[in-house]
């Protein structure tokens, strides 16, 4: 059939354009930016000196010990390294601190008072105060040590009380379809997330796609060619069907990126429910937003007006990524439910639903009804327009004239 020639054709067009291959290198630049960093910092720790000044006379040994234990480098070497100067013979040891920070011998000092126990307050000097990790571990091991000095001065057992006090970890598990198995919590929040966000990318930028395809045909008045040949009918079907093969391609391929990144990370990210329920909205879900764009593209001929149209669409897209927070809290809400069954966002949300737990079968056949539904109309609507306005030009049409045409 001719559409399917036309199918072909945009598939082919699409997949060797340098657009489609940098669509490929997107993904890993994604990951790149989201996980690269992470792992830097676990690889490559920079070894930082610090001076010391402990007027204390028993913190900064023990402050030293503490962080020599805990903070270490994959090399085995200690992440601190620690210059003490309070039991030097020098007239001022934060003077000689204040030095060695301004000749960078040293990238801070802590000054422990000797109030400490009463006043609860150290102080830290560097060049620069942004490095919140650095100070955070200094504050909890500091608090660490007056806890128990305090104890100690109490006569009480600081390795008992720290027993008494642990914290209770808490075994997560996961019970679907009468099995149980370990809850995995970073997939539990980044699955999610992920999966509405490939969604998201893939039915909008192949919409985007198809709509610039048009208006690029109308501009150059080929589409009078190919409408002369195919029929405008054959002519939408086949753009949709070629566009959305090409959309397909890259969901694969970024399942595939996603997939190797985690199990390098040792998470269990795709199953093959999780693949099954993405098509099975996703299909539905890009023709739905495919004809809305066909339809925009083949009303205006500058790709400037039809952005500006499709801007409300887009926004429609957006809503169920801001919504996320709310829905993983309240996934059985009956907001989010509601949600579910309103087509244009329901891809979204019924897949965004699968990941955060059991969804009765009957809520499958719901939503995906309506969405097919609403699906098919808004294709008969876009064809309508698709077929009385591609050849139309030097004219936009008015709001009447686009409602009268959808009721002809």
């Amino acid at each position: 059939m001719k559409f399917f020639t036309i199918a072909k054709w945009e598939f082919t067009q699409r997949v060797k354009s340098k657009w489609f291959i940098f669509s490929l290198v997107f993904p890993l630049i994604i990951i790149g930016i989201s996980f690269l960093p992470a792992v830097l910092m676990q690889k490559n720790v920079e070894v930082k000196t610090f001076a010391l000044i402990d007027q204390t006379g028993w913190a900064g040994d023990s402050l030293m010990a503490a962080f020599s234990k805990k903070y270490v480098r994959d090399d085995n070497r200690p992440q601190y390294e620690w210059i003490p100067l309070a039991g030097q013979n020098m007239a001022s040891p934060k003077a000689a601190a204040d030095s060695m920070l301004a000749r960078n011998v040293i990238d801070g000092y802590i000054l422990i008072p000797a109030d400490i126990l009463k006043q609860r307050k150290a102080e830290y000097y560097g060049e620069s105060v942004g490095n919140f990790n650095d100070q955070m571990r200094l504050s909890q091991t500091l608090s660490n040590i007056v806890a128990r000095r305090e104890m100690a001065l109490h006569n009480l057992d600081p390795a008992l009380i720290e027993n008494l006090t642990r914290d209770v970890n808490l075994a997560t598990f996961e019970v679907r379809g009468g099995k149980t198995q370990e809850g995995n919590e970073l997939m539990a929040f980044a699955g999610p997330y992920f999966f509405v966000f490939i969604l998201f990318m893939a039915i909008f930028m192949t919409s985007q796609i198809l709509m610039r395809s048009v208006l690029e045909e109308r501009q150059n008045r080929l589409v009078e060619l190919l409408v002369s040949s195919a029929g405008s009918n054959h002519l939408m079907s086949g753009k949709i069907l070629g566009i959305g093969a090409m959309g397909l391609l890259q969901v694969v391929i970024y399942l595939v990126v996603a997939q190797v990144t985690a199990t390098y990370f040792g998470v269990d990210l795709i199953t093959v429910g999780g693949i099954l329920g993405f098509l099975f909205y996703f299909i539905p879900g890009y023709l739905l937003y495919a004809s809305f764009y066909a339809a925009v593209g083949s009303l205006f001929t500058s790709e400037q007006e039809a952005q500006q149209a499709i801007g409300v669409i887009s926004l429609v897209g957006v809503f169920p990524i801001l919504f996320i927070p709310f829905a993983m809290t309240n996934p059985g809400s009956v907001l989010v439910q509601i949600l579910s069954y309103i087509p244009p966002i329901t891809p979204f949300f019924m897949i965004l639903r699968m990941h955060l737990g059991v969804v009765p079968f009957w809520e499958y056949g719901l939503s995906f009804a309506l969405l097919v539904g609403f699906t098919y109309l808004t294709m008969r609507i876009a064809g309508k327009l698709f077929n009385t306005v591609i050849l139309m030009y030097g004219k936009r049409p008015s709001i009447p004239e686009i409602v009268r045409w959808i009721r002809a």
